[in-house]
């Protein structure tokens, strides 16, 4: 069993408001596992290393959603295996083998609740996504599959300023619908904050 962190929901208020004490409680007591995630899936420890500073660093940018968060474990592990399957995507597999991707990340998932909690946070997503106009859900879908915003506009024959009002309206839209999912709309402002 992993040490259970003290006062975590407190921790996350302070970290809320700024307090880089508590911000650093966290880091060091989830640094370790998060390390051994991003080493087992990316083979790399300087890209291991750099994928959870990425993901603390994000935390701080977006913290004031923090306290909302019911089950903080779970959507940290959430957004680390995003991120890695973001670098797979990315450094890693080529086009066509999304599905062996896939099957990789899931093998011995760190706990069944952390795999519930990512589940139903991704399932609440697509849930939203597919209320997306048409042509916006194509523009959205390609984005979050790592095309620029010059490769959207080749793809679907539109503008480069079309696809990011695409994207910025798409993610407000996304965000409206998914005020009662704080784990969701967090692993999405995280994913999607290299736009703004």
């Amino acid at each position: 069993m992993h040490d259970v962190l003290h006062n975590e929901r407190e921790l996350l208020r302070l970290i809320a408001e700024g307090n880089e004490a508590a911000y650093r409680r966290v880091f060091d007591h989830y640094w370790k596992r998060l390390y051994a995630l991003g080493l087992k899936m990316t083979k790399s420890p300087e890209q291991a290393k750099d994928l959870v500073q990425e993901i603390f660093v994000k935390l701080w940018v977006h913290r004031q959603l923090l306290p909302q968060l019911q089950h903080f474990e779970g959507f940290l592990f959430t957004v680390a295996r995003n991120q890695v399957r973001d670098f797979l995507k990315k450094r890693v597999f080529q086009p066509g083998n999304d599905g062996y991707m896939l099957e990789y990340l899931t093998q011995e998932p760190v706990t069944p609740e952390q795999v519930l909690e990512g589940t139903q946070a991704q399932h609440a997503v697509d849930n939203i996504i597919k209320r997306l106009p048409p042509q916006m859900q194509k523009a959205f879908l390609l984005r979050f599959q790592g095309y620029s915003h010059d490769e959207i506009a080749r793809v679907m024959h539109i503008s480069k300023v079309t696809s990011k009002s695409y994207i910025v309206r798409a993610l407000d839209y996304l965000r409206k619908h998914l005020a009662e999912n704080p784990e969701a709309l967090l692993v999405l402002l995280i994913w999607f904050s290299q736009d703004h």
